[in-house]
Protein backbone atom coordinates (compact mmCIF):
# COMPACT_ATOMS: atom_id res chain seq x y z
CA UNK A 1 0.00 0.00 0.00
CA UNK A 2 0.87 3.61 -0.53
CA UNK A 3 1.40 6.01 2.12
CA UNK A 4 -1.11 7.70 3.89
CA UNK A 5 -1.89 11.24 4.89
CA UNK A 6 -3.15 13.05 7.83
CA UNK A 7 -4.49 15.92 5.56
CA UNK A 8 -8.18 13.89 5.86
CA UNK A 9 -9.30 12.56 9.08
CA UNK A 10 -12.45 11.17 10.33
CA UNK A 11 -13.62 14.73 11.40
CA UNK A 12 -13.38 16.51 7.88
CA UNK A 13 -15.09 15.76 4.11
CA UNK A 14 -13.13 12.81 2.46
CA UNK A 15 -12.51 14.88 -0.71
CA UNK A 16 -11.14 18.57 -1.15
CA UNK A 17 -13.74 21.35 -2.09
CA UNK A 18 -13.88 22.35 -5.71
CA UNK A 19 -14.73 26.11 -5.08
CA UNK A 20 -13.95 27.30 -8.67
CA UNK A 21 -13.31 25.68 -12.18
CA UNK A 22 -13.00 28.13 -15.22
CA UNK A 23 -11.62 28.13 -18.75
CA UNK A 24 -9.00 30.68 -18.32
CA UNK A 25 -8.56 31.00 -22.14
CA UNK A 26 -9.12 29.68 -25.25
CA UNK A 27 -7.84 29.61 -29.05
CA UNK A 28 -9.20 27.95 -31.77
CA UNK A 29 -7.74 27.78 -35.29
CA UNK A 30 -9.88 26.35 -37.82
CA UNK A 31 -8.68 25.81 -41.38
CA UNK A 32 -11.18 22.80 -42.11
CA UNK A 33 -13.66 25.85 -43.78
CA UNK A 34 -13.76 25.26 -47.50
CA UNK A 35 -11.51 21.99 -47.38
CA UNK A 36 -14.15 18.98 -48.02
CA UNK A 37 -14.71 16.07 -45.91
CA UNK A 38 -11.76 14.11 -45.46
CA UNK A 39 -9.78 12.05 -42.72
CA UNK A 40 -8.49 14.21 -39.50
CA UNK A 41 -5.73 12.87 -37.63
CA UNK A 42 -6.18 14.55 -34.12
CA UNK A 43 -3.38 14.55 -31.39
CA UNK A 44 -3.77 15.81 -27.68
CA UNK A 45 -0.66 17.44 -26.20
CA UNK A 46 -1.39 18.43 -22.42
CA UNK A 47 0.16 20.46 -19.21
CA UNK A 48 -0.78 19.73 -16.07
CA UNK A 49 0.22 21.74 -12.73
CA UNK A 50 -0.74 21.64 -9.01
CA UNK A 51 0.25 24.38 -6.51
CA UNK A 52 -0.17 24.97 -3.01
CA UNK A 53 -1.63 27.93 -1.52
CA UNK A 54 -1.55 29.69 2.19
CA UNK A 55 -5.14 30.70 3.30
CA UNK A 56 -6.48 34.19 2.93
CA UNK A 57 -5.88 36.53 5.31
CA UNK A 58 -8.32 36.59 8.25
CA UNK A 59 -9.27 32.13 6.75
CA UNK A 60 -7.65 29.20 7.67
CA UNK A 61 -8.59 27.29 4.88
CA UNK A 62 -5.75 25.80 2.29
CA UNK A 63 -6.20 25.41 -1.35
CA UNK A 64 -4.51 24.08 -4.43
CA UNK A 65 -4.86 25.13 -7.79
CA UNK A 66 -4.54 22.68 -10.71
CA UNK A 67 -4.12 24.30 -14.32
CA UNK A 68 -4.81 22.15 -17.23
CA UNK A 69 -3.27 23.30 -20.32
CA UNK A 70 -4.75 21.37 -23.58
CA UNK A 71 -3.99 21.51 -27.01
CA UNK A 72 -5.86 19.30 -30.13
CA UNK A 73 -4.32 19.82 -33.34
CA UNK A 74 -5.58 18.27 -36.39
CA UNK A 75 -3.69 17.42 -39.94
CA UNK A 76 -5.54 15.92 -42.80
CA UNK A 77 -4.34 12.87 -43.92
CA UNK A 78 -3.01 14.11 -47.05
CA UNK A 79 -0.64 16.35 -45.86
CA UNK A 80 0.53 15.65 -42.22
CA UNK A 81 3.31 18.24 -42.03
CA UNK A 82 0.26 20.62 -41.88
CA UNK A 83 -1.61 21.63 -38.79
CA UNK A 84 -5.25 22.77 -40.45
CA UNK A 85 -6.83 22.85 -36.54
CA UNK A 86 -5.83 23.94 -33.58
CA UNK A 87 -7.62 23.99 -30.22
CA UNK A 88 -5.71 24.89 -27.14
CA UNK A 89 -7.69 25.72 -23.68
CA UNK A 90 -6.09 26.77 -20.29
CA UNK A 91 -8.37 25.64 -17.34
CA UNK A 92 -8.32 26.33 -13.43
CA UNK A 93 -9.43 24.63 -10.94
CA UNK A 94 -9.45 26.21 -6.95
CA UNK A 95 -10.14 23.74 -4.40
CA UNK A 96 -10.74 24.53 -0.47
CA UNK A 97 -9.07 21.74 1.52
CA UNK A 98 -9.91 20.79 5.16
CA UNK A 99 -9.43 23.96 7.83
CA UNK A 100 -6.88 24.38 10.21
CA UNK A 101 -3.91 22.39 8.02
CA UNK A 102 -0.58 24.14 7.69
CA UNK A 103 1.34 24.98 4.34
CA UNK A 104 3.83 22.25 5.15
CA UNK A 105 0.97 19.98 5.72
CA UNK A 106 -0.59 20.74 2.55
CA UNK A 107 2.13 20.54 0.95
CA UNK A 108 2.97 16.71 1.86
CA UNK A 109 -0.44 15.15 0.94
CA UNK A 110 -0.03 16.74 -2.49
CA UNK A 111 3.36 14.93 -2.99
CA UNK A 112 1.25 12.13 -2.32
CA UNK A 113 0.17 10.89 -6.14
CA UNK A 114 -3.29 9.22 -5.26
CA UNK A 115 -3.84 12.76 -3.35
CA UNK A 116 -2.30 14.86 -6.32
CA UNK A 117 -4.76 12.80 -8.60
CA UNK A 118 -7.64 12.96 -6.57
CA UNK A 119 -7.34 17.00 -7.43
CA UNK A 120 -6.25 16.56 -11.24
CA UNK A 121 -8.60 13.71 -12.06
CA UNK A 122 -11.89 16.02 -11.31
CA UNK A 123 -10.38 19.43 -13.34
CA UNK A 124 -9.36 17.39 -16.25
CA UNK A 125 -12.56 15.33 -17.04
CA UNK A 126 -14.55 19.23 -16.69
CA UNK A 127 -11.21 20.17 -18.77
CA UNK A 128 -12.02 17.39 -21.53
CA UNK A 129 -15.57 17.75 -21.56
CA UNK A 130 -15.37 21.29 -22.91
CA UNK A 131 -12.67 20.33 -25.31
CA UNK A 132 -15.23 17.59 -26.77
CA UNK A 133 -17.74 19.97 -27.19
CA UNK A 134 -15.55 23.05 -29.29
CA UNK A 135 -14.38 19.54 -31.80
CA UNK A 136 -18.17 18.64 -31.95
CA UNK A 137 -19.19 22.56 -32.93
CA UNK A 138 -16.22 22.58 -35.54
CA UNK A 139 -17.88 18.90 -36.93
CA UNK A 140 -14.73 17.26 -35.60
CA UNK A 141 -15.18 13.56 -34.01
CA UNK A 142 -13.19 12.93 -31.31
CA UNK A 143 -14.03 9.45 -30.92
CA UNK A 144 -10.23 8.18 -31.46
CA UNK A 145 -8.45 10.50 -29.64
CA UNK A 146 -6.85 9.35 -26.00
CA UNK A 147 -8.06 11.28 -23.73
CA UNK A 148 -5.92 9.77 -20.71
CA UNK A 149 -3.17 12.42 -18.96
Amino acid sequence: MGRTSSIVDAKQPARPKLARFLLASFKLKNGLIGKGAGKLALSLGNKIQVRTMKPLEGKDTCRAHVIVSLTFIGHMAENPDEAILRLEGVYQARYLLPAGKTLKEVDEWVAVDSSRDLLISQAYVLAMQHMKQQLDMVGVSHRAVDFSW
